[in-house]
């Protein structure tokens, strides 16, 4: 046969034989992948894939018993529609009384959102002053919200402040979404 120079693998095709031999190798467990992952690829249970923060809302202050919708507010496309989220909520609460517990919680839409929706609260305890972060986990039929890989999701704040005022500040949102 002879020697095998390098620019004989350059050129040329491979026969059959030689081309099963390395199809036989196995999957590549070592390199740099340097492509972009296809939007047909299988991620592993649990991979993040995107992550969605607002910027700081504006400071509201509350009188008791009224509903603060959407202060602030984000909007992405699911990389999947069996995509779950996790929704993080955070931010200063202060109130005028004791024994006043509040409202913290989010909205999830397919398409846009309005007053009326709220998807999940907690209700926080009852302390004057305190930073307070309240985690949720969501997913296709939490508060009936379906959507298919092309729809546009959005998620907003909800704040109520039960028996007295009460006064919301530095708070944001955030949704990481990963794989089931």
């Amino acid at each position: 046969l002879g020697d095998i120079n390098a620019n004989d693998l350059t050129t040329g095709t491979l026969g059959n034989t030689v081309q099963d031999n390395i199809t036989r190798l196995g999957t590549v467990t070592t390199g740099t992948m340097n492509n972009t992952i296809g939007s047909s690829a299988t991620l592993p249970s649990g991979t993040l894939v995107s992550v969605h923060q607002t910027n700081m809302g504006s400071a509201i202050s509350m009188t008791a018993g009224q509903a603060y919708h959407n202060n602030v507010n984000l909007n992405f496309q699911p990389k999947s529609a069996n995509s779950k989220f996790i929704i993080i909520i955070g931010g200063r609460y202060t109130r005028s009384g004791n024994n006043s517990g509040a409202y913290i919680g989010y909205t999830m839409k397919n398409g846009s959102l309005n007053n009326a929706d709220v998807t999940n609260v907690l209700a926080t305890d009852s302390h004057y002053h305190g930073y307070r972060t309240v985690l949720f986990k969501a997913e296709s039929g939490t508060g009936s919200v379906t959507w298919s890989v092309g729809d546009t999701l959005y998620f907003g704040t909800f704040f109520q402040s039960n028996t007295n005022s009460a006064d919301m500040y530095e708070y944001n949102l955030t949704v990481f979404e990963y794989m089931p």
